[in-house]
């Protein structure tokens, strides 16, 4: 979704300022949060994290009420298919939250369009130093928008490989960590030896189906945008490699063959995710699915490590897309939402901060809070998760795009990422109508007076 100021006159025309603003009129009924006491600013905070994330993140907001007595936060959960459009509407309609949570990758978007304040306004010297040395370096580069940054990183997902134990020892395979393949050609070799096929010769199990572009072009050495200087890097042989890699391991099992397995496969969701299910041996993941597996399949024995890079490729590397904790533009109380932000991103005291973070599941902000002991315990009960940790150490980690057509480009992606894996396009013609989908939307937008 994108956005702009001069499109929030049609926002308020269209839907009006009343409605838009009434989204944020029930934030203090919310869920045992009530007026807040006697002598406190109220700062009204939205989030999306629901389900098992919800009672975590009530808790943390009481921690923070009860650490000081100048502030009260009152949360309120917004449901994530609307979070956006009740955000942008409640901006539009001048009566924003005070603090925001999001995942949707929109912050340059949001910012070029007027929508999010920019938080290094907010930092001190110290904050800001502290920010960029202690932060992990995928956090240290994420928010930011031509030299402002507009989102604290809270949680960032990355990708590593996930293998079963038990089918690795059903092939005879030794299952420790320190003896899996180097490069990724010898992954997809060990995936061929963990397939299986009923006796029709139907596949029943898939050993490794290398899936999703975005997690494997950073590996090749290639990426879709040049941060540094500011360019598009589409149609580059790095790009086409990745490309081909994943349409190869596609033909290899047959297209229509691949299509009919992915298909039948239950929810990813619950106990039916297919790794716990037994359809893949060895799975891409993020590092959700360590809490996953712990409350779903806690007696599965598996092990995580780094995705190997290509022959010549780059090693520990990864996509991450992060959720941004976020002032929006025109919030009533800036400095207590700014206060918020720095206690739970642990900008004055990133190991203090530690103890927030396992009950999501989530890595910190940086290694300091790792070795704390309220981490270490954590990591006592989730080992799996170390991996993680280790990876997000990485300098090789990409982010998504800082254009503000950077959900277009996404999109686009995953559209092109599926027509070449499904047989509709060669990885060549993929590549090529890619570039040429993004020029064409960066003219179009020029043409209408918008930025690029």
């Amino acid at each position: 979704m994108e956005s702009r100021i001069t499109r929030k006159e049609l926002i308020k025309t269209t839907l009006g300022v009343a409605g838009a603003a009434s989204l944020s009129g029930c934030v203090e009924t919310f869920k045992g949060f009530g007026k807040p006491r006697k002598g406190r600013k109220t700062v009204h905070f939205w989030h999306l994290l629901s389900g098992q994330w919800q009672a975590p993140t009530e808790e943390m907001v009481r921690r923070y009420n009860e650490s000081q007595s100048k502030y009260e936060v009152i949360p309120l959960l917004v449901p994530d298919k609307s979070a956006d459009s009740k955000f942008l509407l409640s901006v539009a309609g001048g009566d924003p939250p005070d603090v925001m949570l999001h995942w949707t990758q929109a912050m340059s978007t949001w910012a070029e369009g007027g929508i999010l304040t920019p938080l290094d306004s907010l930092m001190t010297a110290d904050e800001m130093r502290r920010f960029k040395t202690e932060s992990y370096p995928v956090i240290a580069k994420s928010g930011w928008y031509k030299g402002r940054l507009y989102g604290i990183t809270v949680g960032f997902d990355l990708w590593t490989l996930f293998y079963r134990v038990d089918h690795f020892k059903e092939a005879g395979i030794d299952p420790d960590p320190a003896k899996f393949p180097a490069t990724l050609e010898g992954v997809v070799e060990l995936g061929k030896q963990l397939d299986r096929k009923d006796k029709s010769g139907a596949l029943t199990r898939i050993g490794f189906l290398p899936q999703t572009l975005i997690n494997y072009v950073p590996s090749f050495g290639g990426w879709f945008y040049d941060e540094k200087q500011g360019e598009l890097t589409i149609n580059t042989p790095e790009n086409l490699r990745a490309l081909q890699f994943l349409v190869d391991q596609r033909k290899r099992i047959g297209f229509q063959e691949a299509i009919r397995f992915v298909s039948g496969l239950s929810s990813s969701a619950g106990v039916d995710m297919p790794f716990i299910g037994g359809s893949y041996s060895i799975m891409m993941e993020g590092e959700w699915r360590v809490e996953h597996l712990r409350n779903f399949a806690p007696d599965l024995e598996y092990h995580t490590v780094f995705a190997p890079p290509p022959k010549g490729g780059r090693p520990r590397a990864s996509f991450s897309s992060t959720n941004f904790i976020t002032i929006p533009a025109g919030a009533k109380e800036v400095d207590g939402a700014w206060d918020f932000i720095r206690w739970w991103a642990g900008l004055d005291d990133l190991k203090g901060s530690a103890e927030f973070y396992p009950p999501f599941g989530w890595m910190p902000r940086g290694e300091a809070a790792v070795h704390t002991p309220q981490y270490q315990e954590y990591l006592r009960k989730a080992p799996q998760y170390q991996t993680f940790l280790n990876l997000a150490q990485s300098s090789n980690i990409e982010i998504t795009p800082s254009t503000t057509y950077q959900l277009f480009l996404m999109d686009r992606i995953t559209k092109i990422d599926d027509l070449a894996v499904r047989g509709s396009l060669s990885p060549e013609q993929a590549l090529n109508q890619l570039e040429a989908d993004v020029q064409q939307e960066r003219q179009r937008r020029k043409d209408l007076g918008y930025a690029e």
